[in-house]
């Protein structure tokens, strides 16, 4: 549920809502059973199931799927006739899907809502070039630990006062061992300081002056965002489709381009912030959302006025042609 939480809140203002953390796929039946809308996050097994009971042909379901799925043998399982509303974050993720299962746009109705920022949520602060780098994550071999501590070490051979900061945890057991290896081989164990996950990353924050990124691909990357709002510089690798989710300037292909970006005296916190209020706050994220929630829901409000009219308490003159299509 990481990537569910402000969603389910806006959505409880106007609607009545039910979060199901599933350890029983019986809590789907329940589920869908009371709902008019049935919003699955992740396409995986639980929509799969979902996908296929009889009652999925006469609901509205929504998928929001993320980068990791497109990857998976998932999509190919799903009974994409009975889904409604297929939900991706970033344009490209299509691209990927219709490469992996030819036609699935046919079957299917697929629409972008792009990731959501609270920027409320993190405090700016206007800043200045520093030695203090920040990465935020999970690491695991697609974060590209290799490039990152390439990049820190030729930092500090410029400066010795270069750092990067952690906040994250190991996933791969031969990640962990790389690492720990290269900073004792490279002698960057002052300059490489681990500090594992952290509940409050917005005051974690505080004292970094970039957020860098290596991954080889991302479909979003709530870290550089929220360091983006706190008016951190981003230093962002150039994996395959970043320019569609970021700015050209914020990119960079080799270790070199990546020091230049964090020397470079160009530093402008109110950019880096404005950047995504514009392109990916909150507020944009609920709007669409409810739109399509609204659109979904449209079916229920034409019943419910065809009851009233059956039961007398509306003249058929007044349920108007729009209503039924």
């Amino acid at each position: 549920e990481n990537f569910l939480g402000d969603i389910v809140n806006g959505l409880s203002d106007d609607y009545f809502v039910r979060k199901i953390i599933v350890s029983d796929v019986k809590q789907i039946d329940v589920g869908m059973e009371w709902a008019d809308v049935c919003w699955f996050e992740w396409c995986d097994d639980l929509l799969i199931y979902g996908s296929r009971l009889p009652m999925a042909r006469m609901k509205k379901i929504i998928c929001r799927l993320h980068r990791y799925e497109v990857f998976t043998n998932y999509p190919g399982s799903v009974e994409w006739e009975n889904v409604d509303k297929l939900v991706i974050v970033t344009r490209h993720l299509e691209d990927i899907l219709e490469t992996n299962w030819p036609g699935i746009s046919k079957r299917v109705e697929i629409t972008v809502i792009e990731n959501g920022v609270d920027v409320e949520k993190y405090a700016f602060k206007e800043r200045s070039k520093g030695f203090n780098l920040a990465m935020v994550g999970y690491i695991h071999s697609r974060k590209n630990p290799v490039l990152l501590l390439q990049i820190i070490k030729k930092l500090v051979g410029t400066d010795k006062r270069y750092k990067l900061y952690v906040a994250g945890a190991f996933q791969e057991q031969l990640a962990k061992m790389y690492w720990e290896y290269q900073v004792r081989r490279m002698g960057l164990e002052e300059n490489v300081i681990f500090e594992g996950w952290q509940k409050d990353i917005n005051t974690w924050l505080e004292d970094k002056n970039y957020l860098i990124s290596t991954s080889i691909h991302e479909s979003f990357g709530y870290g550089i965002a929220e360091a983006m709002a706190r008016g951190i510089k981003p230093v962002i690798h150039d994996f395959m489709y970043a320019n569609e989710i970021w700015d050209e300037e914020f990119l960079y292909n080799t270790v070199d381009e990546a020091v230049e970006a964090i020397l470079s005296d160009d530093y402008d916190s109110h950019k880096y912030r404005d950047f995504i209020v514009k392109n990916y706050s909150l507020d944009k994220q609920m709007d669409i959302t409810r739109k399509l929630i609204d659109e979904m829901l449209s079916f229920k409000k034409v019943l419910l006025r065809i009851e009233d009219m059956l039961d007398g308490r509306e003249r058929p003159g007044e349920l108007q042609h729009e209503d039924i299509t």
